[in-house]
């Protein structure tokens, strides 16, 4: 990586992906440690993987192999211990990766597939296999229940049941063996922020639809963004800037916090909007923006704060720290020359990997250091000699909480709200009704006398001039012109005021 000869903005985002098949310390070693030693705990780990094309059935990489096997075994102090490690892979379809195979084969010159994986303790979860999936069941075959892709694998889980009815059901008596879970293990687009968007909002509606109850489910998106998710992004906007508590208090005074909040967040965006912007668009540092793009950034934002309100979507990141570190390429490369010594390039760090979550029902307890702890690589770059990735992974843990519920005060209050919003609007339709009908029928009234006045003068002395004849049935004439005019502007106001 670097080399200080590319001028073209980059952010050292990667474009693609390489299979990595070495074996080195560092971060993997650390995930093999947890695998052996996670046998009572929880487990459902979203990463990247790499599997070589074929055309028999996809192959994991040797590194990934000992995770799902049946068994490892481990020595301590002259003692052999086995341990059961009871992990399953969800991957996308073969014909997604036999695609990502032929390009991989056509453009880096390597036989293998690039995808995303979710790796799960089986005997903890069991993915959620819908009526209308046309793939096969995931599991250790390695196909996946959902509509995925190499860069976008999402599934739905539900935890085992062992039986228990005590375990099955948390402490407000909510049984989670029937409300699932949706992992999702994500790569977005490197190049394109609207790509980015497209990808991540495709895979929260694919995590909302999963849903078996009337609440949005927990959610995990985690993996490789390709951005920093900085304000004034446009993926920036999936994201909650605000809290909310459901109880009575917090509703009486909900109109104030939402403002400020809003307030807040469109300062916010509009103080950084040029600067990402023209990150997303790999402009050089001495080039802003044009007014056109803008306003199409505007347009993109916009759309993202449209859907997350549209869905009702409430979204937070862990806070990880940074994951990538390279040379900088808008950097200039000085020290060819340079006297040795003399000038010494510095390391850039990027945020580029993220595990987002629906905060409603999950709660982040702890989470793995990143690159502030690792001054080696800092100064380095990766991968390096210890690290053989040139992305630190990333990790959390979370306590699962029951969907929010209104307390029973703040229930009383949203009942009585509501009543009272509906008899105030009853009461305004049935005034602007009534109060219109008078009007109409005084308009109408003031026309007939004034229609009968010259009727009676005009035939006062045609009646004597001409014969008696039969009567005929008069025609219903058109209502006046004030009338109609009438009409017309009450129902434009009783449109505009069932609109409010």
């Amino acid at each position: 990586e670097g080399g200080g000869k590319h001028k073209q903005k980059n952010d050292d985002r990667d474009d693609d992906d390489v299979p990595i098949t070495s074996v080195g310390n560092g971060r993997r070693s650390r995930k093999e440690e947890e695998c052996e030693s996670s046998n009572d705990k929880d487990g459902v780990v979203p990463t990247t993987t790499t599997t070589p094309s074929s055309s028999l059935p996809f192959v994991l990489p040797e590194w990934i192999t000992p995770l799902i096997q049946n068994c490892s075994t481990s020595s301590n102090n002259g003692n052999t211990t086995t341990t059961i490690l009871p992990y399953s892979i969800i991957l996308p379809p073969q014909k997604e990766l036999g695609k990502i195979a032929e390009r991989n084969r056509r453009v880096l010159l390597a036989d293998a597939a690039i995808t995303n994986a979710i790796f799960y303790r089986s005997d903890k979860w069991n993915p959620i296999i819908r009526n209308d999936d046309t793939s096969e069941e995931g599991g250790k075959d390695g196909s996946s229940s959902m509509r995925s892709t190499t860069s976008c694998v999402t599934q739905a889980f539900l935890p085992v049941d062992n039986g228990d009815q005590m375990q099955r059901k948390n402490d407000n008596g909510i049984d989670y063996t029937t409300e699932p879970i949706v992992i999702t293990s994500i790569h977005l687009d490197a190049q394109s922020e609207e790509k980015r968007v497209q990808q991540l909002q495709r895979c929260l509606e694919q995590s909302i639809s999963l849903s078996s109850t009337p609440y949005i489910p927990p959610c995990f998106i985690a993996g490789d963004y390709n951005c920093e998710l900085f304000d004034g992004s446009c993926v920036n906007a999936f994201l909650s800037k605000k809290e909310c508590e459901l109880d009575a208090t917090t509703l009486q005074s909900s109109t104030p916090q939402s403002l400020a909040a809003a307030i807040e967040e469109g300062n916010a965006y509009k103080e950084n909007r040029e600067k990402e912007c023209a990150s997303a668009l790999r402009l050089s540092s001495d080039v802003s923006p044009s007014k056109e793009q803008l306003e199409s950034w505007d347009e993109l934002h916009a759309s993202v704060r449209k859907f997350t309100r549209d869905n009702f979507l409430t979204v937070k990141r862990v806070d990880t720290g940074c994951t990538r570190v390279a040379y900088d390429h808008d950097e200039e490369d000085t020290t060819s020359s340079a006297m040795p010594d003399e000038t010494e390039r510095t390391m850039g760090m990027w945020h580029l990997d993220h595990i987002l979550y629906t905060p409603s029902t999950l709660v982040p307890l702890a989470k793995w250091s990143s690159l502030e702890e690792d001054p080696h690589s800092r100064k380095v770059g990766l991968p390096n000699d210890r690290i053989p990735t040139d992305h630190l992974p990333i990790a959390a843990s979370f306590e699962r909480h029951p969907h929010p519920r209104l307390s029973p005060d703040a229930e009383r209050m949203v009942t009585e709200s509501l009543n009272a919003i509906d008899s105030s609007q009853r009461e305004e339709l049935n005034t602007h009704t009534f109060e219109a009908g008078q009007t109409q029928a005084e308009l109408e009234q003031q026309h007939r006398r004034k229609n009968n006045i010259i009727t009676d003068e005009s035939t006062t002395e045609a009646e004597s001039l001409q014969p008696v004849k039969k009567s005929k049935k008069k025609k219903k004439s058109p209502p006046p012109p004030e009338v109609i005019q009438h009409i017309r502007n009450s129902r434009a106001a009783l449109k505009v005021l069932k609109a409010e």
